[in-house]
């Protein structure tokens, strides 16, 4: 049986969405707004959370990677979560169609593209296609959120700790590794 090509997982498609929505989605390829926190980057933490208290020591980038994108969403950031978080913004950014065509005919073209290709295209759109985009990306992120011209401000990393569940922040070299292990995804597909 084959996997079906439209959004797999509505509800979190619906948060993805109203948060681009609402947050705002445009940003150059290596900033971040706070409508990825209510999509992508948000559930990258969660994983990132979830290795923390499950990976049992493996090598994070082997461990995400082959979680990211999985047909098991119980894993983290699965297939359904992937597609949903890649389908809200690709449809809100109007990558699917101009400004001025509905956002009924832009879901519509959207659903008409191949997973793969959805995810894909997402990379290229969003990302420039560049792993060091992704990083530079969930950094501004990773230590907490900027807030104005406050950049890093601590007292948002309890809240983000809180929704993601990880137990401290990853060292540099665990952001790099789970940042590639995301854009490797992307750059592959599902």
């Amino acid at each position: 049986m084959s996997k079906p090509q439209t959004v797999v997982d509505a509800p979190h498609w619906a948060v993805s969405t109203i948060a681009y929505g609402t947050w705002g989605w445009q940003t150059g390829p290596a900033g971040y707004t706070y409508g990825d926190l209510g999509a992508w980057a948000l559930d990258l933490y969660s994983l990132f959370g979830t290795w923390q208290h499950k990976g049992g020591g493996e090598d994070l980038y082997t461990w995400a990677f082959s979680r990211l994108g999985s047909d098991d969403d119980a894993a983290g950031f699965g297939r359904g979560d992937l597609l949903a978080d890649v389908d809200a913004w690709l449809v809100k950014s109007n990558e699917t169609g101009g400004s001025g065509t509905s956002f009924r005919d832009r879901l519509r073209k959207l659903c008409a593209i191949p997973s793969n290709d959805r995810v894909r295209l997402f990379y290229r759109a969003r990302f420039g296609s560049s792993k060091a985009n992704v990083d530079a990306a969930f950094k501004g992120i990773a230590y907490g959120l900027d807030v104005g011209s406050f950049k890093d401000v601590g007292f948002t990393l309890p809240l983000l700790r809180a929704a993601a569940g990880f137990k401290s922040v990853p060292t540099e070299a665990q952001r790099q590794a789970l940042t590639s292990a995301f854009a490797d995804r992307l750059a592959r597909g599902l």
